[in-house]
């Protein structure tokens, strides 16, 4: 009876066990993410992405297997470092170009470049910091010359490393990683 007992003691202390932040912790985190939100509102930012993590179908990973990928990707994750896929903002305008990997759903308009690309004007943007997670959130939507549209959802953590969603009106989802940068004054879109 003793040992179930001293077992069942040291499961639930074991269980028991996480780390929390202190309140100090939680206060100095949500003015640093303050103080970024400010900036990144003010200042503008571009993101140079690393990777990107297309959708994963059927049709995907047998053309992404047999022909595309390089040694070091998969059907899953293509590694961008050697390219210069960017989304920038500034006051309220926004520009991207990025590599796309995925399927296309609507296929008329298209010109050779199979990429995302658009400069517009960020429709319906809204910034907001997530205290419970510790990152920031923002989301917009752009449009490119053919109409297509692209609902953005981007998360920053405070270490400027970042999760970008990108939903299109005529693809199937992808996701990017990048690093963010804070623009300067004289940066232009």
């Amino acid at each position: 009876m003793k040992r179930i007992c001293f077992m069942i003691l040291v499961i639930t202390v074991l269980t028991s066990c996480k780390s929390k932040l202190t309140a100090v912790q939680v206060e100095e985190r949500t003015t640093k993410l303050e103080q970024l939100a400010t900036q990144l509102e003010s200042q503008g930012f571009e993101i140079t992405m690393d990777a990107a993590y297309p959708l994963s179908t059927a049709s995907l990973n047998n053309v992404a297997n047999d022909l595309l990928l390089q040694a070091g990707n998969s059907a899953s994750r293509i590694n961008l470092t050697d390219r210069n896929d960017f989304i920038k903002r500034k006051g309220d305008q926004v520009s991207a170009d990025l590599s796309y990997f995925g399927e296309r759903q609507i296929t008329a308009g298209y010109a050779a470049d199979a990429g995302i690309e658009f400069k517009d004007k960020t429709n319906n943007y809204e910034q907001f910091i997530d205290e419970k997670k510790g990152n920031i959130i923002i989301q917009f939507t752009a449009r490119d010359e053919n109409n297509e549209t692209y609902p953005v959802r981007i998360t920053v953590l405070p270490s400027m490393f970042t999760d970008i969603s990108i939903t299109s009106s005529h693809r199937t989802n992808i996701r990017y990683t990048g690093k963010l940068q804070l623009l300067e004054s004289s940066d232009e879109l």
